[in-house]
């Protein structure tokens, strides 16, 4: 289970910390033996764009289950563990040996046919595990302090993802996941990347990413990390190009250094158009992301919003939802004017959990439409991300996040209502 070390980094499986325990003798016997929790096996994950966390469970033999779990931040591996659960007597023992900690050992406190209950009283944090089956792809485990602990329970979602076999077969197979997609126009003049390869260039910083629109269409919703640059002049604007020469003063020069351009999806001809004066000017390292932002978003990317369109979407778009991930004491204390609060603290990762299941239900998201423009503003760049990518989970297909202060953003709709 993943779950945070003693240091506050994140961990797969679980990340115990202290000294390893005994088994409590007074922990109440499980209902049956490892048979009962056949359910978690298999492959599970919980992906985002900083991290990735994989937990794997061999089948009941023996008597016994052995997982196994890490953690990647991009390419490196951050943790890893090997958790043994095992039948001892007429309770289930589960026993975690995690990557730089002693082992800890927790007894069954409660099993049924859809979760466990595993508890250590003696232990500092957590003193329970638990694991539920949400559905026959989806997995939520989580920790806590015990019954009267007033520390709030923290929850992972996981989703069933194919294990090595399957995921080989359907490589030899020649199978493309949707992430894979191209759109594959024939004679191209230069050549795609896909969702996935777009991805793993914004991790590694493996090419310069430029948005090939016009400022204003960039400033209100880019993906993060891409650039922009002036147009070239003299054109009309059913000709948009961005000015070569801007490129080539943002490379330094460098005509050899790749560069990723992309637009308004497939049939955008504004990267097509600066792609092949790029090719033109000699610059030798071209490549489109042609499927483009509408794509991004509905594969679940979320975008940046710059001060300046932030200005313009509070002055023009009255649809628009403001979503406030500051913690409610704070929110409440310095309000960002007609903001729905959603505290980065409650989201969860995962589908349909914690604050934001809540938030579907009590009107603070725009259930009825799903299109509808959300902005979140929160403590820093990386609340109001974490939050705007688990919104765009939830299938909201047109989320942005300010990578300013909640201070700034009110800056600017200070600004932009005068």
């Amino acid at each position: 289970m993943k779950m945070p070390s003693p240091s506050g980094a994140s961990g797969a499986l679980l990340v115990i910390g202290l000294a390893a325990l005994a088994l409590p003798a007074d922990a109440a016997p499980a209902a049956g033996g490892i048979e009962r929790v056949a359910w978690l096996q298999g492959c599970w994950e919980s992906a985002s764009p900083e991290r990735t966390v994989e937990e794997r469970w061999m089948p009941p033999r023996g008597g016994s289950m052995v997982g196994v779990g890490r953690t990647l931040r991009g390419r490196d591996l951050a943790e890893y563990e090997l958790v043994v659960l095992r039948e001892d007597g007429d309770r289930l023992a589960y026993e975690a040996h995690p990557s730089g900690q002693p082992a800890a050992t927790f007894a069954s406190e409660a099993v049924s046919e859809g979760s466990v209950v595993f508890q250590n009283p003696g232990h500092d944090f957590p003193k329970r595990i638990g694991y539920e089956r949400v559905s026959p792809d989806q997995l939520l485990a989580w920790i806590d302090g015990g019954a009267d602990s007033e520390r709030p329970r923290i929850e992972f979602a996981y989703k069933r993802v194919p294990c090595e076999a399957a995921a080989t077969a359907r490589a030899e197979s020649g199978a493309r996941s949707i992430q894979q997609a191209l759109l594959a126009e024939p004679n191209q003049k230069t050549a795609e990347v896909s969702t996935e390869e777009l991805r793993k260039v914004l991790v590694e910083k493996s090419a310069a990413v430029f948005d090939a629109r016009p400022f204003m269409e960039y400033a209100t919703s880019h993906i993060p990390g891409a650039r922009n640059v002036a147009a070239r002049p003299g054109l009309p604007m059913s000709m948009y190009v961005s000015d070569v020469a801007e490129i080539g003063r943002a490379q330094k020069g460098d005509k050899t250094a790749p560069i990723v351009l992309y637009c308004n999806g497939p049939f955008c001809g504004k990267s097509k158009r600066l792609a092949e004066e790029l090719a033109a000017a000699g610059f030798t390292s071209v490549r489109r992301y042609q499927l483009g932002i509408p794509v991004w978003r509905a594969l679940g990317g979320v975008t940046e919003i710059e001060a300046a369109g932030l200005g313009h979407v509070l002055r023009k778009d009255k649809t628009a939802v403001v979503i406030d991930a500051r913690e409610s004491a704070e929110s409440a204390r310095a309000p960002f004017p007609r903001a729905r609060s959603l505290p980065r603290s409650r989201v969860l990762e995962g589908k349909d959990v914690g604050e934001v299941r809540k938030a579907k239900d009590d009107g603070r998201l725009p259930m009825e439409d799903h299109n509808t423009r959300l902005i979140v503003v929160g403590a820093d760049a990386a609340s109001a991300r974490y939050v705007a990518e688990a919104l765009a989970r939830e299938a909201f297909h047109n989320v942005s996040y300010f990578p300013g202060g909640v201070e700034d953003a009110k800056k600017v709709l200070q600004d932009a209502v005068r």
